[in-house]
């Protein structure tokens, strides 16, 4: 059994110590509830446990909601549009959000987070972050900083260490939460309200551009409290060089007179072009689209990538050569060049081994404009936490941006709530089922460790909930999650205090994955970075909607909501426009 068990007792628990979690905290508090921030690692650090994804983000400064009010640089070409408001920046801005959302995204959410990003952006710059406007900078580091600052001011109390494993519901309602911490104590937090902010689901995939906490806990925590989740078949990939790297600095290589090689050293890209595509015209259209999308021609470097990998063909760390040393390849990036130069890397003298890599996850619970769930008392906030402000696919460097309104909007609101409802005494039994997944672990005495476990997941959904996807994918990962959870987890060995928290991590990736691969398999079309090969084209007749997906008695139930049943395809919005830090053509 676990070593002790403890109880905290506040209005309202946040879930995630991130840059939408802490802003959550800070406003809760700053509302006048008492606040405790869970964090899974330490508070405010980077790399390991900490700061999640904020920490490491790396965002474009216009698209972080914050444009020149002068020049609108870089989500508006001055040479293409000529003289433009802040407020034309602005409207524009939500326009495109909802452009390339697809019919995927809410429109009220996006309006919400486009109108705030003028005062988010005051306050931040307040707190002496400083927003620049004419190149790309790491936002997270320095505003994960101020926030911490922030923190240090208030009587927030901060829970380092700790791993929230279920929520806790009474009469329809969030309660509360169990988790444990580092040396394996339970500990039971009785809330008026918890807000998630847990990011998404990227640890599910083997490479990825986030923290090794990012493992879709939140999603699958809303998930068995009966919250409604949304697009979780949705998200986007990146180009990573091989080995890993923590953020997508090789996006900007993609360059004309480039070529895709295999580890045999066979340029493979102009094989898988269908007729009247050439290889120029997918390099001329990923440098301007640095995440996979099915919406252009870029698209097939990723699906021949991927194809090529899946087919044995794969380079010395399994992926595939990027070949830049060809005299002929003109203007690289200088942001891509300075970061791999930094580590030992010229791409102009020999091929850069590169792999799609998970950035974002686009789903999660389904939020209101204040971020509360359809589950009273459980809110959710966040770039990656809640589903609806993004849709199919989204413009780059709106994440840390969308943290912070929605973090805002989910601690006040959090914080009134849990005001002004008074605070029950949980029912015994309540707590008991809460502990019942930690208490359960301690019967195992097998030989299979967690982190072997989550290895193997997430080598199965990297090959088949990449970005080529199939039915036939989705059964296969289905089935190693039927057999993981029926034959493999009851064999697991707990041998340590990190081991129980690891087996609670593979119970709600085991969940997560579920849901995204019957959401995938449900979704018969191809839309934003959702690809499905057996149904390549984009069905507006038939899947102009989101898929839901919450817990009933029989399993998961999925049904259809239509955000924007009016969407129609502007892609003249697009011209002149950058699409994640690049401009359409």
């Amino acid at each position: 059994m676990a070593a002790s068990l403890n109880t905290v007792e506040t209005d309202v628990l946040v879930v995630g110590g991130g840059g939408a979690g802490t802003r959550a905290a800070l406003e809760s508090a700053r509302a006048g509830a008492k606040t405790v921030l869970a964090v899974k690692g330490r508070f405010n650090s980077v790399g390991v446990h900490g700061a999640g994804a904020t920490g490491v983000g790396l965002s474009e400064a216009g698209a972080f909601f914050y444009f020149d009010p002068k020049t609108g640089y870089p989500l508006i070409d001055p040479d293409e549009w000529g003289p433009i408001s802040l407020e034309e920046i602005l409207e524009l801005d939500y326009q495109v959000i909802i452009q390339v959302g697809q019919g995927m995204a809410d429109p009220k959410l996006a309006r919400v987070m486009v109108q705030e990003a003028v005062p988010q952006r005051q306050q931040i710059e307040e707190w002496g972050v400083q927003i620049h406007g004419d190149r790309l900078r790491h936002h997270g580091l320095p505003l994960m900083a101020a926030l911490g600052r922030q923190i240090q001011q208030t009587d927030v109390d901060v829970r380092e260490e700790v791993a929230i494993t279920d929520l806790l519901t009474h009469d329809g309602k969030c309660v509360g939460a169990v988790g444990v911490d580092f040396q394996g104590n339970a500990i039971v937090f009785k809330a008026g309200a918890v807000v998630l902010c847990t990011g998404g689901d990227a640890g599910l995939y083997r490479h990825n551009f986030h923290p090794p906490d990012v493992n879709g806990d939140g999603h699958a925590m809303a998930y068995q409290a009966g919250a409604t989740l949304m697009n979780m078949e949705f998200g986007q990939f990146f180009i990573s060089p091989l080995p890993a790297v923590t953020h997508p600095s090789a996006v900007w290589l993609f360059q004309p007179g480039a070529r895709l090689k295999n580890g045999q050293g066979d340029e493979f890209l102009p094989g898988y072009l269908p007729s009247g595509i050439t290889s120029e015209q997918v390099f001329a259209a990923r440098t301007y689209q640095p995440m996979f999308t099915t919406a252009n021609v870029s698209k097939y470097a990723d699906i021949a990538m991927m194809k090529e990998t899946l087919a044995g063909r794969a380079g010395p760390n399994g992926g595939v050569l990027l070949d830049l040393t060809d005299p002929s390849v003109v203007t690289r990036s200088i942001y891509a060049e300075g970061w791999l130069a930094k580590r030992g890397i010229d791409a102009a003298e020999r091929p850069l081994e590169i792999v799609p890599a998970r950035h974002c996850s686009h789903g999660g619970p389904r939020i209101d404009e204040h971020g509360r769930t359809d589950v009273p008392g459980l809110y959710a906030g966040g770039g990656e936490s809640a589903s609806g402000p993004q849709g199919a696919d989204r413009m780059g460097g709106h994440m840390l941006g969308s943290g912070q309104v929605f973090g805002t909007r989910a601690g006040r609101d959090a914080a009134r709530f849990a005001t002004e409802n008074a605070r029950d005494d949980l029912p015994a039994d309540v707590v008991e089922q809460g502990l019942e997944r930690i208490r359960s672990l301690e019967a195992l005495r097998g030989q299979v460790r967690p982190r072997d476990v989550k290895r193997e997941l997430r080598r199965q959904v990297s090959e088949d909930l990449n970005v080529i996807r199939s039915e036939a994918a989705c059964d296969r990962v289905l089935q190693t999650v039927a057999r993981i959870r029926d034959e493999t987890f009851p064999r697991l060995a707990i041998q340590e205090p990190m081991d129980r928290m690891e087996a609670m991590e593979l119970l709600n990736m085991l969940t997560v994955t579920e849901m995204v691969s019957k959401t995938v398999a449900m979704r018969t079309e191809s839309r934003g970075g959702h690809y499905r090969e057996d149904y390549p084209e984009q069905d507006d007749a038939q899947w102009l909607k989101s898929i839901t997906i919450r817990k009933e008695r029989d399993g998961m139930e999925l049904g259809t909501l239509a955000l924007d049943p009016e969407w129609k395809d502007r892609t003249d919005l697009l011209k002149g426009v950058s699409f994640a830090g690049g401009r359409q053509e």
